[in-house]
């Protein structure tokens, strides 16, 4: 691709390393002009707590001309419209050079706390705000993509399309579904095509502070995961399109359904599978290859928290499995080292090439460089399914944490006039936002919260922005083509027990 003007690389680099609160914009890793945004609702706004995606492209001649904005998550906004255009002046005839990609999304986000129904671009949204804005308020925030509803394991009311790929999440001990082992892989999965997400709520038999009661109940938690998967069986799913991904004791969970469905499930992915109570388990007490068709183990904490025995058909050990070069500045290293194989696998998600890794005997071996250098695959979502052996790769000790080759990301790394970054702390990090594509359908069936309750589809419509579309308009009444691009049905799944 072409280079970038220094303007561009400077003004991504300050928005990946010094993100607006509440916002996070990521250039597309193919086009680094084109950003995939995700704006948090703000607070006391009637749409705090939403979640709304936009997508943002810099024309030829930016900043000579304005960012085109789009929204593509649905929302109930007088001054947005359906197809996601923006009323906003600095979009129009009040642009200047001077102002930036960062003035931009600090407008929008001021836009959503204070709607202005007298420069409407949604009339019929607008009338209803100038006469009833409590109201209107209401079905702003009933509208929001949050608290996503309840569907127990035993239920049958839910309508759930099984015609492509079902992604189940398991979190670990103490964690739960809004823990960051779940969400950032729930949001990067988001973005693939055809996927039906399950995020599996077990918080209540994986809370601390004992852990081998938890790690007893993994059995439990299984149980009721294959009753559930056995349901949608019935209902025409094919088990060999379902992916289990567990981290930590959920990697056992998953090992445990495996086994139930003798090894039917098409692919288990064990992160940083837990170590205590299962280090002196034979194949049928913890994950193995036996599980699945496919069973991939990723290992960060190996040797205290974690295994480091191979799981799987393919094992990888980033940095040698246990140390991992973000977290050697942290208070406590081995949880961090833990929680770095989720952080890792979220990443392969929306960069399938980020960690090349190598086949080799041992780290040793791979640090003295006595390795196939031809017999290499990628680590994380993309892994073959045809791979097999131990592998091995380096990391960054920053984000983005991959060693492969991405367009933007070689683009972007050119200043050096800036002091070394320090290695995020784990709770300051933010969750990796992947590049939209362009065609499917996804669903997300997931969990917040401890009560049952029904279940409702939330429909997000999604347009793709045409990136070489223009308007001299300086009425928010604008008129611009955009081309289809897919439909978001969002379900939600909570609370298993």
């Amino acid at each position: 691709m072409a280079s970038l003007p220094r303007r561009i690389i400077k003004e991504t680099q300050r928005l990946l390393q010094e993100p607006v609160p509440g916002i996070s914009a990521v250039p597309d890793e193919n086009n680094a002009r084109y950003f995939h945004v995700i704006v948090t609702g703000p607070e006391g706004s009637p749409f705090e707590g939403g979640l709304f995606k936009l997508e943002l492209f810099l024309p030829e001649d930016y900043p000579m001309s304005a960012p085109k904005v789009r929204f593509i998550t649905k929302i109930y906004h007088p001054n947005i419209d359906r197809l996601g255009r923006i009323c906003l002046d600095i979009l129009k005839d009040k642009w200047s050079p001077a102002l930036q990609i960062r003035t931009v999304l600090l407008s929008i986000q001021a836009l959503l706390s204070a709607p202005n129904p007298d420069d409407p671009l949604a009339n019929d949204v607008a009338e209803l705000w100038r006469v009833n804005e409590a109201e209107a308020i209401r079905n702003a925030k009933e509208s929001n993509p949050v608290n996503p509803q309840v569907m127990a394991t035993n239920s049958t009311s839910a309508s759930v399309d099984l015609s492509g790929d079902v992604v189940v999440i398991l979190h670990g001990f103490t964690g739960s579904v809004t823990s960051k082992s779940v969400t950032l892989i729930r949001d990067a999965l988001l973005f693939k095509q055809n996927i039906t997400i399950v995020a599996v709520q077990w918080a209540r038999l994986a809370r601390g502070p004992w852990y081998d009661e938890a790690a007893g109940n993994t059995m439990k938690v299984a149980q009721h995961l294959h009753h559930f998967l056995l349901k949608m069986e019935e209902g025409g799913l094919d088990l060999g399109r379902v992916h289990i991904i567990g981290f930590s004791l959920g990697a056992h969970v998953a090992g445990f359904t495996g086994t139930m469905f003798g090894g039917r499930l098409g692919r288990i992915t064990g992160l940083d599978p837990a170590r205590p109570g299962f280090e002196k388990a034979n194949s049928t007490g913890r994950l193995d290859p036996s599980d699945a068709q496919f069973v991939v183990g990723l290992h960060t904490g190996a040797g205290f928290v974690a295994l480091s025995e191979p799981v799987g058909h393919v094992d990888f050990y980033p940095n040698g499995g246990s140390r991992q070069p973000s977290c050697l500045t942290e208070d406590i290293p081995l949880v961090c080292n833990h929680y770095m194989a989720y952080t890792y696998f979220a990443e392969s998600i929306y960069n399938a090439d980020a960690f090349p890794a190598r086949r080799c005997s041992s780290w040793s071996d791979f640090e003295k460089g006595l390795c196939d250098a031809s017999d290499m695959v990628p680590m994380g979502f993309s892994t073959p399914n045809n791979s097999r052996g131990l592998y091995y790769l380096r990391t960054n000790p920053h984000e983005p944490y991959g060693l492969g080759q991405s367009d933007h990301r070689v683009d972007l790394d050119v200043d050096q006039s800036d002091s070394t970054p320090k290695a995020p702390r784990r709770e300051d990090q933010s969750s990796p936002h992947p590049p939209l594509s362009a065609g499917g359908h996804h669903k997300d069936i997931y969990s917040v919260g401890d009560g049952l309750g029904s279940t409702e589809n939330i429909e997000v419509q999604l347009n793709g922005l045409d990136a070489t579309m223009q308007s001299h308009s300086s009425s928010c009444n604008f008129k611009i083509d955009f081309r289809h691009i897919f439909v978001v049905l969002i379900l939600s799944f909570y609370r298993l027990f």
